[in-house]
């Protein structure tokens, strides 16, 4: 009965951060902000042989099938909105079994790479050790433990990295208000 189309994959989320409120504020500042966001998105996105599978206003869901395609598009995306005009976004990037239907994903590797997601700041990169494995023993990506994380909805603890290579900004624990929280005992480390 499961005749599901069920595969591996790498998932990329990405959020704008604030967007409702840049809105409120300066509607056509915001506009031309998610414009960049979108045309960056799409081009970054061909260049690295990824799948826009959902884009959702002020953030997308991205598939790949290869880890280091996926961290440099991450590296880019972040690098072009850091030009003007400047875009506050959060990527949060996972590996695991997907399930498609028609043309949305689902399954709980989809939901943990969202979870990270929230966790991140702007023109951050937040990757789980699923993807710090695959990437360690590659010296261009630099990487910061940041801890452990239990996740609403998900059973096991994720314990996610932060990418610190030049220009990116690497969250404080203080400062990541998503849809997680940190196990106690533990701190940030710096990985060389």
């Amino acid at each position: 009965m499961d005749n599901l189309n069920r595969h591996i994959s790498i998932i990329l989320y990405a959020d704008i951060v604030g967007y409702t409120s840049m809105m409120q504020k300066n509607e056509q500042l915001a506009l031309s902000k998610l414009k960049h966001f979108e045309v960056t998105i799409e081009e970054q996105t061909k260049k690295h042989d990824g799948e826009l599978v959902k884009a959702y206003g002020d953030g997308c869901l991205i598939l790949f099938s290869s880890v280091l395609s996926a961290i440099k598009c991450a590296i880019n995306i972040q690098k072009k909105l850091r030009q003007d005009p400047y875009v506050p976004l959060r990527i949060g990037i996972h590996i695991g079994e997907i399930v498609r239907k028609d043309l949305d994903v689902f399954g709980d590797s989809v939901n943990i790479a969202s979870r990270i997601e929230s966790m991140g700041i702007g023109n951050s990169i937040l990757i789980s050790s699923d993807i710090y494995f695959q990437i360690k023993n590659h010296p261009e990506f630099k990487t910061v433990k940041i801890g452990n994380f239990s996740f609403k909805n998900i059973e096991r603890d994720i314990q996610l990295y932060a990418l610190s290579n030049e220009g990116l900004n690497v969250p404080l624990i203080s400062d990541m208000k998503g849809k997680g929280n940190q196990r106690k005992g533990l701190s940030l480390l710096f990985n060389e």
